[in-house]
């Protein structure tokens, strides 16, 4: 969608030019959602644009499944409609590559560039289920110059991996270890905790109290606490 003719296609790179209508963009043909499916894309802007990349519900207007919201200088998760928390800064005329990495609701944020020299994960949606997304680029703002690069979804699919999973949903009873199978069905590293218990699907630590470690008590002087 192109209202007012400011996108092209200028030196192998998708250009916006100050001017284009809010809600103009790029809507690619629709995907299926599938755990470890990930849209990945670089993104570099000469201004505080507003403007949205990652999967949509539909193919026109503000995405309602999980995207980044580039909004004045920093970014933010945009699920199911809602803006999320905001995740950090951006510098204008910096490139960096966008990774939304699909869960079976929700989804993770991965950035790359600037003061972020490798993938860093700074986000995790838990909202928005749809099955049929849409990849998409979408313009918020007039004011929008900026270029696109290297729009894909790679052909395999990939989730990261935690050090350590737990909801312990076992037994009452010995804290025993972390579980195998983490939140989106990755086998995940089983590690034996130290300390606590079991106890309605929590695990319950109980203190006990040390021994006195003022040697002053009672204030009688400046010195010992």
């Amino acid at each position: 969608m192109d209202t007012n003719g400011k996108l092209s296609v200028t030196g192998g790179q998708l250009s916006a030019l100050t001017g284009a209508a809010a809600n103009d963009g790029l809507w690619y043909g629709s995907t299926s959602r599938a755990a470890g499916k990930t849209l990945v894309g670089t993104i570099t802007r000469t201004t505080n644009a507003y403007s949205f990349f990652g999967f949509d519900t539909g193919q026109s207007g503000v995405p309602n499944g999980n995207a980044f919201y580039l909004y004045s200088n920093t970014f933010h998760p945009y699920d199911n409609g809602s803006l999320g928390p905001d995740l950090g800064s951006l510098t204008l005329s910096t490139t960096y590559s966008y990774a939304i990495n699909l869960r079976s609701t929700g989804a993770y944020y991965f950035i790359k560039g600037g003061i972020y020299t490798n993938w860093t994960l700074l986000g995790i949606g838990t909202t928005n289920s749809t099955a049929t997304l849409y990849p998409s680029l979408m313009i918020n703002d007039t004011n929008v110059p900026f270029t696109a690069d290297n729009i894909r979804i790679p052909t395999a699919t990939w989730l990261p991996t935690p050090l350590a999973y737990d909801t312990f949903t076992r037994s009452d009873g010995a804290i025993g270890s972390s579980e195998t199978t983490g939140p989106d069905s990755q086998t995940t590293p089983s590690l034996a905790w130290t300390g606590g218990a079991i106890s309605s699907n929590k695990n319950v630590i109980t203190p006990t109290l040390g021994s006195e470690i003022l040697t002053n008590g009672g204030f009688d002087d400046g010195t010992g606490w």
